[in-house]
């Protein structure tokens, strides 16, 4: 009987595998341009047949990065990647883009057929936090019905120096 598995890439990215065959890999530290709105991201995200599910950087969208969670517009930073839209003049390329980067580990661990991946990010422009994150990845495999699910919580908090309320979001 299989089992999840974790395996750390220090300071990089988790692969989340059942036996030995991988179901994804969570990059939490991605190694791309900042034109391309750096986020944490699931590639490959697989099904339990092997079929991939994600694709990374297609031709006419470089910025696209397999699953992943985004903002288009965080205080004027581009959190999508690309170019930015604005009115009245559409879309350009710009210097706006943001970063979403990982702080810290809160959770990380498999057990049976469940695995839970809980951190904490960062969402900054320039030298500036914008929005601090606490996100939750659920893994449970359904071995008998061929299936896996992954559960996406997170909790979203206004740390904006412009702004003098601060609120939470939560998104699942």
């Amino acid at each position: 009987m299989s089992t999840l598995r974790l395996d750390h890439e220090t300071g990089r990215a988790v692969r989340l595998c059942w036996g030995d065959a991988l179901l994804a890999r969570y990059v939490y530290a991605p190694e791309v341009e900042l034109k391309e709105s750096p986020k944490p991201y699931f590639h490959p995200l697989n099904s339990l047949a092997g079929d991939t599910l994600t694709n990374f950087r297609p031709n006419d969208h470089p910025w696209h990065h397999g699953l992943c969670f985004t903002l288009n517009q965080v205080s004027g930073a581009n959190f999508w990647g690309g170019p930015t839209c604005l009115r009245p003049d559409g879309y350009k390329w710009r210097d706006d883009h943001g970063v979403q980067q990982h702080v810290a580990w809160t959770r990380l661990e498999a057990a049976g057929a469940t695995a839970t991946l809980a951190h904490t990010l960062e969402w900054r422009r320039l030298a500036e936090t914008l929005l601090r994150e606490t996100r939750t990845l659920g893994v449970t495999v359904d071995a008998a019905a061929r299936t896996w699910a992954l559960h996406w919580q997170g909790r979203i908090t206004n740390v904006s120096a412009a702004n003098s309320n601060p609120s939470t979001r939560i998104v699942s």
